[in-house]
C-alpha cells in the first residue's frame, strides 16, 4: 500500500519527535532529583591559630559527610603556599601552592562526633618566622573536588611572653584576676603581614579534669571576673598572651595562680518559678526549690504597683496560702530564700508571676 504524501509528511514528524526526545533524555538513568535536596558536605568555615611554633587548622562543613566513613569514601587535601608579605598584594599573582596533606575524614575528625562535620589538622613542617596561606578541599573516593574553603592565612610570629603580677580576689560574685600586661614582649622573627593586637585568655582548672578555658572570647583589658564558681570550691588559674592577627592567635606564655578557694555564698538565689493555684476562693502559690540551702523563703504579693511581704517567718517549703485574696482582683507574686546561716540573709526575688482571681457565680 502506497503513503500519501499527508502520510509520510505525518510519519516523518513522528519520528522527528521521538529522537528529539530520546537524545534530551539521553544518559537520564535516575528520576529527577527533589527540590530539596539534602544539603551538600561543602566547607562552611576554616580557621588558623599557631601553638607551639606549629599551625594548626580547624574547619567545619555544612552538612555532615554521607555513608561510612570507614571505608575512605571522602579525604581531605590541604594545600600551603609560602607568601611574603612585602610582594603579597591584590594585584599580585597568586603564590604557587603544594599539597602537603591528604588525609581520610575519619582521621581528621575532631573528638568524638556521632556526624562528622569538624575537622582538624597540625602542620608540624612550619618554620618560625614564615608567612604560609591554607586551603583545605574536599575530595570524593575518585579524588575529584567536591569542595574548597577560603583561603587563611597566618604568621609564625614569636608567641608573646607571659602576664605579670597576676592577682586573685575572692568578691561575693566570684573570684576576680587582674594581671599587668608583659612588659616587653618578645621580639619577632617576621613582621606581620597583617596588624597585631594583645589577647588574653583564661583558663581554670578545679582538679584532676585539667584545664579549661573559661573567658568566651579572648580578653582585650587586664582583668577577668569568673562568676561561674561554686561555693566553697577550689581553683586555680592560668592567663595565657595572645598575639591577634585579625582572628589568628599566635599562642603565648601563661601566668598560674595559686589555688584559690570561692566565698560562701550568704544570699541564696531566688527559685527559678512560680505558680498559682486556685482554691475554692484562696491562692496557693507554688515555687521550685532553690539550689543549695535554705532556712525557708518568704512570700511576696504586689498588687496596683503596691508591694507586701505575705510571710511574718520563712516558711520551710512550698504551699503558700493566701486566703485574703479578693475575688476578681489581679496579683502577683514572687518567692525569695533565706540562707540558713547568721545573719540569715534573703536572696532576690523571683521573677513576678501574674494571676486573676476570678469568681464564678
Amino acid at each position: 500500500m502506497v503513503q500519501s504524501p499527508k502520510g509520510l509528511a505525518g510519519l516523518r514528524m513522528a519520528l522527528l519527535a521521538w529522537l528529539i526526545l530520546a537524545v534530551a533524555a539521553c544518559g537520564s538513568k535516575t528520576l529527577p532529583r527533589p527540590i530539596d535536596e539534602q544539603a551538600k558536605p561543602e566547607i562552611a568555615t576554616i580557621t588558623a591559630q599557631v601553638k607551639n611554633a606549629q599551625v594548626l587548622l580547624n574547619w567545619t562543613l555544612a552538612a555532615p559527610l554521607p555513608g561510612d566513613q570507614k571505608a575512605g569514601t571522602h579525604a581531605f587535601a590541604v594545600n600551603r603556599a609560602v607568601i611574603d608579605p612585602k610582594t603579597d598584594c591584590p594585584e599580585c599573582p597568586p603564590a604557587a601552592a603544594e599539597r602537603v596533606a591528604e588525609l581520610e575524614a575519619a582521621a581528621a575528625a575532631y573528638g568524638t562526633q556521632p556526624e562528622l562535620k569538624t575537622f582538624s589538622w597540625t602542620d608540624k613542617t612550619s618554620k618560625t618566622g614564615a608567612t604560609y596561606r591554607y586551603q583545605v578541599v574536599l575530595l570524593d573516593s575518585k579524588q575529584r573536588p567536591l569542595g574548597r574553603s577560603e583561603p587563611v592565612q597566618a604568621t609564625l610570629l614569636s608567641p608573646p611572653a607571659a602576664p605579670r603580677k597576676l592577682k586573685t580576689t575572692v568578691e561575693a560574685k566570684g573570684i576576680l584576676l587582674q594581671w599587668q600586661p608583659p612588659k616587653q614582649p618578645k621580639q619577632s622573627k617576621a613582621k606581620a603581614a597583617q596588624p597585631v593586637a594583645l589577647r588574653f585568655v583564661v583558663e581554670r582548672s578545679s582538679g584532676p579534669t585539667g584545664w579549661a578555658v573559661v573567658s568566651t572570647e579572648p580578653i582585650q583589658g587586664n582583668s577577668f571576673l569568673d562568676s561561674a564558681v561554686a561555693d566553697g570550691g577550689n581553683y586555680a588559674y592560668r592567663v595565657i598572651s595572645l598575639l591577634d592577627q585579625q582572628g589568628v592567635y599566635v599562642w603565648g606564655e601563661s601566668a598560674e595562680s595559686r589555688v584559690v578557694v570561692a566565698a560562701k555564698q550568704m544570699k541564696p538565689p531566688p527559685p527559678q518559678t512560680v505558680w498559682v493555684i486556685p482554691d475554692q476562693g484562696k491562692l496557693q502559690i507554688h515555687w521550685t526549690l532553690s539550689e543549695g540551702a535554705t532556712t525557708g523563703y518568704h512570700v511576696y504579693r504586689k498588687q496596683d504597683g503596691e508591694i507586701s511581704r505575705l510571710t511574718l517567718t520563712p516558711i520551710a517549703a512550698p504551699p503558700f496560702v493566701d486566703d485574703n485574696a479578693a475575688a476578681n482582683t489581679v496579683y502577683s507574686y514572687a518567692v525569695s530564700a533565706v540562707a540558713p546561716q547568721e545573719p540569715h540573709e534573703e536572696g532576690l526575688l523571683s521573677k513576678w508571676v501574674e494571676f486573676r482571681n476570678l469568681a464564678f457565680q
